[in-house]
């Protein structure tokens, strides 16, 4: 992705994670100024991004900031403050600290199935991000903080991933889709990039996984 192209809500949130746990590189920390900026010359800016903008200025102003652990066995009160004592290192602009492990794209997708399969249950959008994170906080998992899930959750690549494993998680189990979970799906992957809405028929076990 070229700085021309705009940053979709799920690049927005995920990059935004990344910088608050440390482990955004300078390119992606400067996508997302040169994203604000392009969202601020359009008079609309997301509340997103403005988020970001906002902790990032809050962690300038104090001179410091807690990195946000990546696993479970992190505490943050047991995490030192980093110095943050120029705009650089408050956007992430120059790295502050070595922060936490980059979190892998399987972990990542496998959050983003967790979420999908508690919203399928009837958990709604929030309630679903709260379970997921606090579900693999006692399990003593990689991401568990409620900003990490929803970061994965945002991520097109992550959460079409999740639809994927969740496809052969059922087919494994031998379940497939009800026809109100279809239209779920559909709702919630509109505009996802690759995902294939399951086929409307009864005997959907086989055919949703061609």
């Amino acid at each position: 992705m070229t700085e021309d192209e705009a940053l979709g809500p799920g690049n927005i949130s995920y990059i935004a994670s990344t910088v608050a746990d440390g482990t955004a590189t300078p390119d992606e920390a400067r996508r997302l100024l040169v994203e604000f900026v392009r969202q601020a010359n359009t008079g609309n800016v997301e509340a997103q991004i403005i988020e970001h903008v906002r902790d990032c200025f809050a962690a300038f102003l104090v001179g410091k900031r807690k990195l946000l652990p990546a696993r479970a066995d992190v505490v943050v009160a047991d995490l030192p403050a980093v110095k943050v004592q120029t705009l650089d290192k408050a956007f992430g602009i120059v790295r502050s600290a070595a922060g936490q492990p980059k979190t892998d794209d399987d972990t990542l997708a496998e959050v983003a199935m967790m979420v999908l399969e508690a919203r399928l249950a009837g958990e709604s959008p929030e309630d679903a991000l709260r379970s997921v994170a606090v579900n693999r906080k006692a399990e003593a998992r990689a991401v568990t903080d409620e900003r990490q899930v929803r970061a994965a959750w945002d991520a097109h690549p992550h959460r079409l991933m999740g639809y994927v494993w969740l496809k052969v998680k059922r087919h494994i189990e031998g379940c497939g889709w009800t026809e109100a979970e279809k239209s779920r799906l559909c709702e919630m992957y509109a505009g996802v990039e690759g995902f294939k809405a399951p086929e409307k028929n009864s005997d959907n076990t086989s055919r949703d996984l061609a």
